[in-house]
């Protein structure tokens, strides 16, 4: 499969099977991942790796962190959907008082976050990169032990699936394009 086709074909999966994923399976996807561009402060990432009991860990650290109109909503739904993951990948990113830098570092560790989605596509293994606003709390930073110049990026969950899902459309590049030869 060429690269090309990785990319097209990488699909966010959100459902996983049975199969368990071996911790140097995610050793080697981490070291594809971190020759992702960089500029500024050199390699502004590092990883926590949870895996077996340490998803209920992280479950537990999760859910802690959400509001308590969070928890009522969608807590205990949450717990159950995190319990069928087979590994979490923790991805922490430098902080920066210089904007340039923190743009800097954003790219590069978002950049690092895709190169290991189509490194985990090509082993047929499954991501879903998850953003959500229980990040942002002190309670989360605190539960992962983050440093004061450091900020959770995201949470990928990783495993071996059954179904593709299909693929969505997406608008001709060419359409969004202007070519300025003058």
């Amino acid at each position: 499969m060429t690269i090309s086709e990785i990319i097209r074909e990488r699909r966010t999966i959100r459902e996983f099977n049975d199969k368990k994923v071996s911790l140097d399976t995610i050793t080697e996807l981490l070291e594809t991942a971190v020759w992702a561009p960089y500029h500024g402060i050199p390699e502004p990432w590092r990883f926590l790796v949870f895996s077996d009991h340490g998803i209920d860990r992280l479950s537990d650290m999760i859910y802690q962190a959400l509001s308590q109109t969070e928890r009522k909503e969608y807590g205990d739904k949450l717990k159950q959907h995190l319990s069928t993951v087979p590994v979490a990948v923790v991805v922490v990113g430098k902080l920066d008082r210089n904007q340039k830098i923190m743009d800097e570092v954003s790219a590069s560790v978002s950049a690092l976050i895709q190169n290991f989605q189509l490194a985990a596509w090509e082993k047929e293994i499954g991501v879903v990169w998850k953003t959500q606003s229980y990040m942002h709390t002190p309670q989360i930073s605190k539960s992962l032990e983050l440093k004061s110049d450091e900020k959770l990026a995201g949470i990928l969950l990783c495993g071996y699936f059954d179904k593709k899902p299909l693929e969505r459309t997406r608008n001709r590049a060419v359409s969004r394009t202007i070519f300025i030869k003058e």
